[in-house]
């Protein structure tokens, strides 16, 4: 990224939204996950 001309501003910038996009994409596989639980725990009650 350095000899594309991007400074530490730029490469701090890309980190952050690169860390942003992966914890959202992280949240929704979360949510899947429990939405699924939460699912089987309609349909067989424990």
């Amino acid at each position: 990224m350095r000899r594309a001309g991007f400074g530490p501003r730029e490469r701090r910038r890309a980190r952050e939204l690169l860390a942003r996009v992966a914890l959202v994409d992280a949240d929704r596989r979360i949510l899947a996950a429990a939405a699924e639980r939460a699912h089987l725990d309609v349909l067989a009650p424990a």
